[in-house]
């Protein structure tokens, strides 16, 4: 019985994981669709941000791994005891500057 109830939750983590992953992927496109046509509705047109995507797939990825791999290391950094808070928080400042700056960017570059 214990080991179905750990069975559920590690389920649950790797379910949880994947679409994380899954919509972590799609949101920095529709976010910079709804930015670009200032109508929150431009958020939810999946047709046109799938296509934006396709477009500069393997750029995109790679941006997409090196922010992950960038908010790793900041997680790993943020285990110092005191400063690492402090550290933390800039760097964390710094990678949604360039997160913001590499996904306008593929937008621009996209097209339909």
């Amino acid at each position: 019985m214990l080991v179905l109830l750990y069975l559920n939750k590690i389920a649950g983590l790797i379910i949880g994981f994947i679409l994380t992953m899954i919509f972590g992927f799609i949101i920095p496109m529709a976010i910079a669709n709804f930015v670009a046509k200032d109508s929150f509705g431009a958020a939810f047109e999946f047709g046109e941000i799938i296509n934006r995507i396709k477009s500069v797939f393997g750029e995109y990825v790679i941006c997409y791994l090196v922010i992950i791999g960038l908010y790793i290391i900041v997680s790993i950094v943020m285990l110092i005891p005191i400063i690492g808070w402090i550290l933390g928080s800039i760097f964390i400042f710094y990678i949604q500057l360039v997160y913001a700056y590499y996904f306008g960017t593929l937008y621009a570059k996209s097209s339909l």
